[in-house]
């Protein structure tokens, strides 16, 4: 196994320390998978289906005390593949496996009033409506 150099300077590289402007930008990025298991009335297993993901998001903070801004921002991704019977004639049907890319994107700014003891922090978060994307693939 060889491990690049520059991987171990990844904790000094994705996030930088509050200077005397008091501001912190933070950096994340992943990928992996997770399982979509589906079972029948009984609890037993019917399918198991790993589904691919990737991340990567941005957050800046900016603090003066006691006032407290941020804002973050991110993507995130998964593709599904499912299969689709198409009925193309009386006596003829097609199968089809269709990867389906979802996306969405969201950003979330906020502000709040931090003390010692108490603090107050609002925000939103905006979410887009995702876009999905379909790849016909043919067993």
């Amino acid at each position: 196994m060889h491990i690049h150099p520059l991987l171990l300077l990844t904790p000094y590289i994705v996030a930088f320390q509050p200077d005397s402007t008091n501001t912190t930008i933070r950096f994340g990025a992943g990928i992996g998978s997770y399982a979509d298991v589906t079972r029948d009335c009984h609890g037993n297993i019917v399918k198991i289906e790993h589904i691919p993901f990737s991340d990567a998001c941005i957050a800046i903070e900016h603090e003066e005390a006691p006032l407290h801004l941020s804002a973050r921002a991110g993507i995130f991704s998964e593709e599904r593949s499912e299969v689709q019977n198409t009925i193309t004639s009386r006596s003829y049907s097609q199968l089809t496996r269709v990867q389906k890319q979802h996306t969405v994107v969201y950003a979330n700014p906020n502000f709040g009033l931090h003390w010692k003891y108490f603090g107050f922090d609002l925000g939103c978060m905006y979410f887009d409506g995702g876009t999905t994307g379909d790849r016909s693939i043919k067993p």
